[in-house]
C-alpha cells in the first residue's frame, strides 16, 4: 500500500489546493494594510492587481480587514471607499 499525500503542493488530481495558506494570506492583508494608509479612499477597483495574485480574493481580503476593524469603509458597491483606522495589524 502507498501512503496517500496529506497537503503537498498539488493532490493526488493534479489540482492545486483550493485554499491559500496562512502565511499567504497574512502577507496580503499586510501589502493591502499598508497600501490603503497610503492612499486612503481607495476603491476595490482601483487598488493594484499585484494583490488579485497573491491570493484568491481581493474582496475576501478587504472583508477581513473591515471585519477586524483595520479597515473603514463608505459607500455602497463598487462605490465603496475604503481607510485605515488605528488599529494596527498584528503580524505572524
Amino acid at each position: 500500500m502507498t501512503a496517500k499525500p496529506t497537503g503537498g503542493a498539488a493532490m493526488a488530481s493534479g489540482k492545486l489546493p483550493a485554499r491559500d495558506s496562512e502565511r499567504l494570506i497574512n502577507s496580503a492583508r499586510v501589502q493591502m494594510l499598508s497600501y490603503i494608509k497610503l492612499h486612503p479612499g481607495m476603491r476595490a477597483q482601483e487598488l493594484p492587481p499585484l494583490f488579485d495574485k497573491e491570493t484568491k480574493s481581493r474582496s475576501g481580503t478587504l472583508k477581513s480587514l473591515r471585519v477586524s476593524g483595520h479597515v473603514r469603509s463608505t459607500g455602497r458597491a463598487r462605490g465603496t471607499k475604503y481607510f485605515p483606522t488605528r488599529k494596527q495589524l498584528k503580524t505572524v
